[in-house]
């Protein structure tokens, strides 16, 4: 079966991204997740479980924080608390995370996402065989690489749509700048915030939370011309990032993705229908024709 799995920005989006054909969903929770905004409390978390319960989909926590050694014991009963509750995966990026899930016999549901770091079939098998039920594949290769890992490891998991993260700083560096000119401002948690580079026109947002930095592409990643031949591969799990996108661009993407993938649609379709209702957006095939050593002059 074809994965679909949406990380969503609110509760309320749910039911529509079920019709328009999610079959998973990945959220963060406060304090344990970064880089994903309107973060979910514990109480809402077990009430958005029973709510996949019901609409029958899986439901995946991110634990993707870089965790100090101090808060091992506070992030041991966190994982404990997924245990019970039973979540389908967690996606994390620390060891640490995967070190605390095997003591608890739960590295079955982990999701290794280290963001830049799994390039290559080999490093993907490596935590397959560790106990991981799935490992995501860097954002930053081509579509021929990525066809050669999925060959090698059939547990693998791609980003296809959404923002990507360029760079990640457990420094605060909005705050810092603002105050190194003397212009205090109140930045954390802004979500309306862009870099633009004096060479380019591009904007790429920037977000600062208590945890650091994250820099995002100035595209939206956009695969319906490619889904098709990484399923043709083996590959069958994917991931629709909403971060920066509206509860309506998100459903149309969703929509959409399903139709290419029944074959109802065709990927130039798609490609347009998205181009057209949203063209303030800058959709585009990211890297994968294009090596990221090529790209900066």
């Amino acid at each position: 079966m074809i994965e679909l799995c949406v990380s969503v920005n609110q509760k309320s989006d749910l039911n529509q991204l079920v019709e328009a054909g999610a079959t998973a969903f990945a959220m963060g929770i406060e304090d344990f997740s970064d880089r994903h905004y309107n973060k979910f409390t514990m109480n809402e978390l077990i009430e958005l479980r029973e709510t996949c319960r019901h609409i029958n989909v899986k439901l995946n926590v991110f634990v993707n924080r870089m965790f100090e050694e101090e808060e091992l014991d506070k992030l041991k009963g966190h994982l404990m608390a997924l245990k019970e509750l039973n979540v389908d995966g967690i996606y994390f990026s620390d060891m640490g995370v995967f070190a605390l899930a095997k003591e608890l016999n739960i590295e079955n549901k982990c999701i290794y996402d280290p963001e830049t770091m799994v390039t290559n079939g080999k490093d993907a098998n490596k935590m397959i065989q560790l106990g991981c039920q799935g490992v995501v594949a860097a954002k930053e290769i081509t579509l021929e690489e990525i066809l050669d890992m999925a060959k090698a490891c059939d547990c693998l998991e791609i980003l296809i749509h959404g923002h990507q993260t360029m760079s990640y700083s457990k420094r605060k560096l909005l705050s810092n700048y603002f105050r190194y000119i003397n212009q205090p401002k109140e930045v954390e948690n802004k979500f309306d915030l862009f870099l633009m580079e004096s060479t380019r026109d591009e904007k790429m947002p920037i977000v600062e939370n208590q945890y650091g930095t994250s820099i995002f592409t100035p595209y939206v990643l956009m695969s319906y011309s490619q889904i098709k031949e990484m399923i043709d591969v083996g590959i069958h799990r994917f991931r629709i990032d909403g971060m920066f996108q509206s509860e309506e661009e998100l459903v149309d993407a969703v929509k959409n993705y399903r139709s290419v993938i029944l074959g109802t649609k065709s990927p130039e379709s798609a490609c347009e229908d998205m181009k057209q209702k949203y063209p303030h957006q800058n959709y585009s095939d990211g890297y994968y024709y294009k090596k990221t050593n090529l790209t900066k002059e």
